[in-house]
């Protein structure tokens, strides 16, 4: 089940989980894509923090960033998940590892699990991956420019670095999943701004709990694997339940 909203809580700017400092937000909204449930794929959520994120954006991917998903492409991943599959304690300082993109080929033995080609995409490295409760967190790419872009978002795999099984990430630039964002984003700032809510009945029937709340649009944050309890069926292949903090 999703964990209530008032027991989460958003953390920007620590990457120490023993330390303090940087903005604790609290969680006005979750909105989750509509195809996830019926076919566990496009694996991401936006959440609405209750005040602005003080923190710069990372940029969500365009048209022209499809380059960063070709395969040998180096990405990086971040995250408070453990450093071996079947872990049990999670670091207190935030991790990161370099993986290398997948062809769709190189993926097919994930397609047991269940891996969809046109919203999601693989990365590996030898010896280095994501796992369990790194599910949410970013997988980043640079532009020519040097700027940083959010490529995907941890979503799943057959354990943690296992050969011939790379881990799964939602490509946020998958049409179905980018054009969701950017509606579910624009609804919200029209439901801001005081105007009629236009939210379809697939985007009403994510927000119908929470309908009253008031929300602030410049605090959104991307990520997918959302804060799922363990007692979620094993078929879904959640990388882990426990998110630690977001940030941008």
């Amino acid at each position: 089940m999703l964990f209530p909203k008032k027991q989460v809580q958003v953390v920007v700017g620590r990457t120490d989980l023993t330390a303090k400092g940087g903005q604790v937000l609290r969680v006005s909204r979750f909105a989750v894509h509509p195809d996830y449930d019926d076919t566990g794929s496009s694996d991401v959520a936006l959440w609405r923090t209750k005040k602005r994120i003080k923190a710069p954006r990372i940029a969500l991917p365009k048209a022209a960033d499809d380059a960063l998903e070709t395969a040998g492409t180096v990405l990086t991943v971040a995250g408070w998940g453990v450093e071996s599959s079947g872990g049990s304690e999670a670091p207190e300082n935030l991790k990161k590892v370099d993986v290398s993109v997948s062809s769709d080929l190189e993926c097919i033995t994930n397609l047991l699990l269940g891996f969809n080609a046109d919203t999601e995409f693989c990365a590996s490295e030898l010896g280095g991956d994501s796992c369990q409760g790194d599910s949410g967190g970013p997988i980043f790419g640079n532009r020519e420019n040097g700027k940083v872009v959010q490529v995907g978002v941890v979503s799943y795999g057959l354990g943690c670095a296992v050969p011939l099984f790379p881990g799964v990430y939602a490509e946020l630039n998958a049409p179905s999943i980018i054009d969701w964002v950017r509606a579910t984003m624009k609804a919200g700032k029209k439901a801001d701004s005081g105007e009629r809510n236009t939210l379809d009945a697939a985007h009403a029937k994510l927000f119908a709990a929470d309908m009253a709340m008031e929300v602030t649009i410049d605090a959104v944050q991307v990520f997918g694997g959302y804060g799922y309890s363990e007692e979620y069926p094993v078929a879904r292949r959640m990388r882990g339940a426990k998110i630690y903090q977001i940030f941008e």
